[in-house]
């Protein structure tokens, strides 16, 4: 990771090289058009800026839940209709 400067210990950057290195991969495999693929390592502070975003959006939601688990609407359970809910609001921009 020669673009981040870390103050931590050589054995937390290699796990957090391989942590990152699964979240590149997939973004590697991503096809924008035909033949022209994505970037996993230019996209990657963004990438773990919308991971943060989805996982602090499903903690807030458990959090709120107080209890019991919500009923399934529509074939859906309450978590998916929170992962549908982001989707769609990313969908808008």
């Amino acid at each position: 990771m020669n673009s981040v400067i870390c103050s931590t210990t050589k054995a937390t950057n290699t796990l957090l090289a391989a942590w990152t290195a699964k979240l590149v991969a997939p973004y590697n495999a991503y096809q924008a058009l035909p033949g022209v693929h994505a970037n996993g390592r230019w996209t990657l502070g963004a990438n773990l800026a919308d991971l943060a975003g989805w996982e602090a959006s499903y903690q807030a939601y458990q959090m709120s839940l107080q209890g019991p688990a919500t009923p399934v609407i529509a074939g859906f359970t309450g978590a998916q209709r929170v992962f549908l809910g982001n989707a769609q609001i990313l969908r808008t921009k």
